[in-house]
């Protein structure tokens, strides 16, 4: 009876706070995404989002060719850059306390944001929501041993254009320990949700031409491959596959890359193909499959391969671009590779790759 007591004294501050922070500031808002009892995500119809955003702001049309690079893929950081970056998407960020105690409760602040440049100038910004939803905490006898778990949402919407699909989808989602609630402080709190630490839902969203079909090859451990298609009748997951994502969110025109493998951390292949027919495969990077690129260095002794990185390379040689040699077999990784080649000989070399 005390937390049901207490719980109702937050929300009535929070509904005085509604008006005190107007416009694109911080504003008290029910969670935009809800777990539901299987652990999927679902969108709160009770959230309070406020549809102020500008859609001029949000791209129309489908692009003519499919991208020469997928972005936001190859590290956690590049990730969470590309998410907080609104990709021409209106997004809104909700930042959040959640205190067990033992039933769970939750008190959000949120607003629309036109993007950051990076993730890290991101959580510079959050810190003013955190603040004042901390505030508010403190302002009610919790009991001490309660535990706080800080958390993001980053969700995009876009307008319903006729003919195309809705581009919209959770982004982001952070939700990790902090401390009990005698123990917490500001810094605890945005020290649990730096770059470095646990995401527990991410997507990197990317707007693509009409796809037919998609087919996914992630190495979650050595030999051992998670595998999903997909085409405009819905994903057929491995079952591997499936104890890794709990659904799929990828529309014919919307990508959407989800953090266990968009980070980088397993080799990859995403090969995507259009309506037009054109086919185009990625590694965990983002790069073309058939991007290779070489350059000759020092005096035509060493070559340097730069792409696509997360690809194994097969180099050829050949005197007469007829007749091809298979000189060596590397590697490209997040840096680029270095192969000595022999000094050529009176007639010129020619040199090509093949990434698989």
């Amino acid at each position: 009876m005390k937390m049901k007591t207490l719980w109702a004294i937050v929300l009535t501050l929070v509904s005085v706070s509604l008006s005190a922070f107007a416009g694109g500031e911080w504003v008290f808002t029910d969670p935009p995404i809800t777990q539901t009892p299987d652990g999927s995500y679902v969108r709160n119809p009770d959230a309070s989002i406020r549809g102020d955003w500008k859609t001029s702001r949000v791209l129309h049309g489908t692009p003519s060719s499919l991208p020469d690079h997928l972005p936001g893929m190859g590290s956690k950081e590049t990730m969470l850059n590309y998410i907080v970056a609104s990709n021409n998407m209106a997004m809104n960020v909700h930042i959040g306390l959640v205190i067990e105690t033992p039933v769970r409760h939750e008190l959000r602040t949120g607003r629309w944001a036109d993007g950051f440049s990076s993730y890290a100038e991101c959580l510079k910004d959050i810190c003013t929501g955190f603040a004042l939803v901390w505030a508010k905490y403190r302002t009610n006898d919790l009991p001490h041993d309660s535990l706080v778990y800080a958390t993001i949402t980053v969700t995009y919407f876009n307008d319903n254009v006729v003919g195309e699909d809705r581009g919209n989808g959770l982004a982001l989602q952070v939700y990790n320990p902090v401390d009990t609630v005698e123990r917490v402080t500001l810094d605890k709190i945005l020290a649990s949700i730096e770059i470095d630490d646990k995401i527990n839902y991410g997507q990197v969203i990317v707007r693509v031409p009409r796809l037919t079909s998609i087919n996914m090859l992630v190495e979650v451990e050595p030999g051992l491959i998670a595998e999903l298609d997909w085409t405009a009748a819905g994903a057929k997951p491995s079952s591997l596959w499936r104890t890794l994502s709990s659904r799929e969110w990828t529309t014919p025109t919307y990508l959407y890359l989800r953090n266990w493998y968009a980070d980088g951390s397993k080799p990859g292949r995403f090969t995507l193909r259009s309506q037009t027919g054109q086919v185009v495969t990625y590694t965990q990077y983002g790069d073309d499959l058939g991007d290779v690129r070489l350059e000759m260095l020092r005096g035509a002794t060493a070559i340097k391969i730069s792409r696509p990185r997360g690809a194994d390379i097969d180099l050829f040689s050949s005197p007469d671009l007829v007749n091809w040699t298979h000189q060596i077999s590397v590697q490209v990784g997040s840096e680029p590779a270095m192969v000595n080649v022999a000094q050529p000989s009176i007639n010129m070399q020619f040199f090509r790759g093949v990434a698989f």
